[in-house]
């Protein structure tokens, strides 16, 4: 009886250990590649752009991308390209940037853009948070603090 108790006690183990070496190797196989449209406005300011998202084994990378109006029908291309190291707690997911380059508007009254954008990451040294909430079809409905940021739809 002691022999089987032993065995049992042998085999939760092992078993509670590759459950959480599972999970562990799970978390890092998660994989997304989405992208969502949007629209922003603000007084005489308009961004018609898309941001893709594209996360794999810890490393991600997004980019926005379109074009900002503003001046009486003046258009400026924008583009945001990021590269990020990335974990996993639950729905939260906590992104560090590695890299960063854009275009961008660079005159004084152009200063609105940032307030279009649907999110800015532009510090090395800040670690950020975002919920991803899975939707049907491996869609994901991302937040920051609460706040909906997009809708990002699994591309093809």
């Amino acid at each position: 009886m002691k022999r089987f108790i032993l065995t049992c006690s042998v085999v939760l183990l092992v078993v509670s250990l590759a459950i959480i070496v599972y999970l562990r190797f799970e978390e890092r196989m998660v994989t997304i590649n989405c992208r969502s449209d949007f629209d922003s406005y603000s007084d005489q300011y308009t961004l018609n752009a898309y941001v893709e998202l594209y996360l794999k084994s810890g490393v991600g990378r997004f980019m926005i991308s379109g074009d900002y109006t503003h001046n009486a029908y003046k258009k400026t291309p924008v583009k945001i390209f990021s590269v990020f190291d990335y974990k996993i707690d639950g729905e939260l997911f906590y992104i560090k940037i590695r890299e960063q380059q854009s275009i961008l508007p660079s005159t004084p009254e152009d200063t609105n853009l940032n307030l279009l954008l649907p999110f800015v990451l532009n510090s090395r040294n800040i670690e950020y948070a975002f919920q991803f909430y899975k939707q049907p079809e491996s869609d994901y409905l991302i937040k920051q603090n609460g706040r909906v940021l997009f809708y990002c739809k699994k591309m093809r």
